[in-house]
């Protein structure tokens, strides 16, 4: 006797296949938004950065032209530096940003001969 083997039609599993797709659209969509985000942090912080950066070389700059004995009120790189002294040989300097920030550097200056006092 002969037997007959039955076979089951399989179905495509289309349901489970889009499911997955959309998950994985959802998934690159959130890691996408993620990387946008840290990428405009980046610039943004990376602006900062720069402006802060080229503020301390403004002030440098100042600090050695009124220990030299030139004025430090001026503007130097596009920063506008004023200078307050204070007792005992300190001096205070302020940049101003171009963002309305300001930068502050206290330090004792020991003037030179004929220097700003």
């Amino acid at each position: 006797m002969m037997r007959t083997i039955r076979t089951r039609r399989r179905r495509p599993p289309g349901g489970l296949v889009i499911l997955d797709a959309v998950i994985g659209l959802v998934l690159l969509g959130a890691v996408l938004t993620a990387l946008i985000t840290a990428l405009t942090q980046h610039r943004k912080l990376a602006r900062v950065l720069a402006d802060q950066r080229a503020a301390v070389r403004a002030l440098e700059t100042a600090a050695i032209n009124l220990w030299a004995g030139d004025a430090a009120d001026a503007s130097i790189e596009g920063f506008e530096v004023a200078t307050v002294e204070h007792a005992r040989g300190w001096v205070e300097l302020v940049v101003e940003h171009d963002r309305g920030r300001q930068s502050l550097f206290v330090r004792p200056m020991p003037l030179a001969e004929g220097g700003a006092r």
